[in-house]
């Protein structure tokens, strides 16, 4: 699995991290908004909890 969740942050895998590079350079998309995409894709897809837990992290960083 290329997002892991450890207590309350989430890391990505190294190659997960050169493909959205490459993804980048290719396309002219900012690292930050596919990112921002594949994690809001990414967080339709799991459970209310989960997704609010995730959002409350987010939210804290900012």
């Amino acid at each position: 699995m290329a997002i892991k969740k450890t207590r309350s942050t989430f890391s990505l895998s190294i190659p997960l991290d050169k493909q959205i590079r490459e993804m980048s350079e290719q396309t002219g998309i900012p690292v930050s908004r596919i990112v921002n995409t594949a994690l809001e894709a990414w967080l339709k897809k799991c459970g209310e909890t989960t997704r609010t837990n995730a959002m409350a992290v987010i939210g804290e960083r900012t």
